[in-house]
């Protein structure tokens, strides 16, 4: 995540952070917790865990998107500056 925080810009760090302050991630976290302390009966419903996850890999995929459509940006502004310079006079 440190790698992420030194090249991300201000709006990408923003989208990490609002997928990872999500409720659904939260409490996915938290029965994550709940099975991880427990051989058995993790009293956790399977409805609600397969909700939660579902809502975060929702989420994640959101962010994934987001992301990945801001470096494909880059990247094509960054391709576009260099054969503009790269164009003989």
């Amino acid at each position: 995540m440190q790698v992420f925080r030194k090249f991300a810009t201000q709006a990408n760090q923003q989208e990490v952070n609002r997928i990872l302050q999500n409720p659904a991630v939260a409490e996915v976290n938290r029965m994550r917790q709940i099975a991880w302390a427990a051989e058995s009966n993790f009293n956790v419903d399977a409805s609600t865990w397969f909700k939660q996850a579902t809502n975060r890999i929702n989420l994640l995929k959101q962010g994934e998107d987001t992301l990945s459509a801001d470096l494909i940006s880059l990247v094509n502004s960054k391709k576009m500056r260099l054969t503009i310079f790269s164009i003989p006079c």
